[in-house]
């Protein structure tokens, strides 16, 4: 039986289980911290924080981004851009970032009707997330940028229609 996986936007008792989240190194030069990125969504109102729930507990952290500033990424004024996921390392290993990715088409569909398309960058080094974002339905159409530490590969996860 596979462990539940649900997704939460962030909600203040959140913040305890969040803060405890610490990353290897190797990972911690691919994404930022729960916390550095919520104090971006403080500051800028199109950024949605998004917890991974597993069994009930804060597992994993990403934001939803969208509008003029995810323009570097996409044209598509309708995509949502994916932000700083990170799972914390008790629960690496067990699915959770795949099925959470797996939820996420129905999570935005919901909680952002406009959205018809996810797009991501992700590192040409990182080549886990890669292999996460391509199982779970992502598509690379040979976009690139620069990134802080090299290049980044735009994924984009086209969605059905509202």
């Amino acid at each position: 039986m596979f462990a539940e996986v649900s997704l939460s936007f962030y909600l203040p008792e959140h913040s305890t289980a969040l803060s405890t989240f610490e990353l290897p190194k190797k990972q911690l030069q691919f994404t930022a911290l729960p916390l550095t990125a919520l104090q971006a969504c403080e500051e800028d109102e199109s950024r949605h924080p998004v917890v991974i729930m597993y069994q009930g507990k804060p597992a994993g952290f990403f934001v939803l981004h969208h509008g003029p500033c995810i323009s570097p990424f996409t044209e598509n004024p309708n995509a949502l851009f994916i932000r700083a996921l990170s799972v914390h390392p008790a629960y690496q290993g067990k699915r959770v970032a795949k099925r959470a990715m797996l939820a996420l088409p129905g999570f935005a569909s919901v909680h952002f009707p406009f959205c018809n398309e996810l797009v991501l960058a992700v590192n040409e080094k990182n080549f886990a997330a890669q292999q996460l974002y391509f199982k779970a339905g992502f598509q690379d159409k040979g976009q690139r940028r620069a990134g802080t530490i090299g290049i980044q590969y735009i994924l984009q996860l086209p969605l059905a229609s509202p």
